[in-house]
């Protein structure tokens, strides 16, 4: 699972403070920016390599939209 290593999940916990004082949140949740974060954590990037390559969300999108005419539609919405 991508959102369950440190990198992905614990920023979030900073994202009003983000919102009201212009602060990254990833900087002030794990002390550098994603990147530098990542560089000094492999495994994560690893992970996060394994779960994006699994990419069971385009498996489910490939279903939906093989099921479902679009036609007439101008515009789809993701709401996450």
């Amino acid at each position: 699972m991508v959102y369950a290593t440190p990198g992905q999940h614990l920023p979030w916990g900073y994202f009003l403070r983000a919102i009201t004082t212009g602060k990254p949140q990833a900087t002030t949740a794990l002390g550098s920016d994603l990147f530098d974060y990542y560089a000094h954590h492999p495994e994560e990037i690893a992970q996060r390599s394994r779960a994006i390559s699994s990419n069971p969300s385009r498996r489910a999108a490939c279903i939906f939209f093989d099921s479902y005419s679009m036609t007439g539609m101008t515009k789809t919405v993701d709401e996450f």
